[in-house]
């Protein structure tokens, strides 16, 4: 279902919210600073079928496709002077989001370090953050899952719901209700280093891939310490320290 169609349900459902839907934008992300720098008190949604110069973490660049969520949306920072707990809680929010949408699915699915959304051994979903102000009181928060892609659209290292057999109607609606119910319905504050480390346990059991500097290491998650950085156990049996 094309989310077009959608625009008045997730109006009516969430009217505190202001929304914005486009076919293709160069970039989700920098369509909603645009919008936060002429309005920065509004809680802004930006939903795209698909985007043209989507990013990651590294400035990594891609071309994304219509059939998968590209949203971002600004909120005002509930962590100001704590960039390590923020990170916590955006990765506990999608993983909750995806979960509560398909619970059926909840054994295969992972957080990884330091902020994305695994199926078993490949990603599934991930996370950018970035600043409206130099001040970090308002950030935009940018979130890219695989839904409908096939296994010859997306590169051998991901997978999408549909490929791992999920498959209901209306996924895409489905999934971006749920984000927004958790981002901005939840009052209750937790704590979310301690849900990220008990959300992640497929990486404490499993080897995974995490980069540091320009190399990338394949390990088992060990420890995610307080001031957010992680230290695994590599291949060859030797423990690197981390830092986001």
């Amino acid at each position: 279902m094309n989310l077009f169609s959608q625009q008045a349900y997730f109006q009516n459902k969430f009217s505190e919210l202001h929304f914005q839907f486009y076919d293709k934008v160069d970039s989700t992300n920098e369509k909603c600073k645009e919008m936060c720098r002429n309005d920065e008190c509004k809680n802004w949604v930006v939903v795209a079928n698909a985007q043209s110069r989507g990013r990651g973490r590294y400035g990594r660049t891609w071309e994304s496709q219509a059939k998968n969520i590209y949203i971002s949306f600004s909120i005002k920072n509930p962590f100001v002077n704590d960039i390590v707990t923020l990170n916590f809680y955006l990765g506990v929010m999608l993983y909750r989001a995806v979960i509560h949408s398909f619970p059926e699915i909840e054994k295969n699915l992972t957080l990884k370090w330091p902020n994305d959304l695994y199926f078993n051994d490949k990603k599934l979903a991930g996370i950018l953050i970035e600043n409206v102000d130099n001040e970090l009181r308002w950030i935009v928060v940018g979130m890219g899952i695989n839904v409908y892609a096939s296994a010859n659209e997306i590169p051998d290292i991901a997978t999408s719901l549909a490929i791992e057999g999920v498959r209901e109607e209306s996924m895409r609606t489905k999934v971006i209700s749920c984000l927004l119910e958790e981002v901005y319905t939840r009052t209750t504050v937790e704590d979310y280093r301690e849900l990220f480390w008990k959300y992640s346990g497929k990486t404490q059991n499993g080897v995974y891939s995490y980069t540091k500097g320009n190399k990338i290491y394949r390990g088992v998650l060990q420890c995610l310490h307080d001031d957010g950085s992680v230290t695994i156990c590599d291949v060859e049996g030797q423990k690197i320290h981390i830092v986001v």
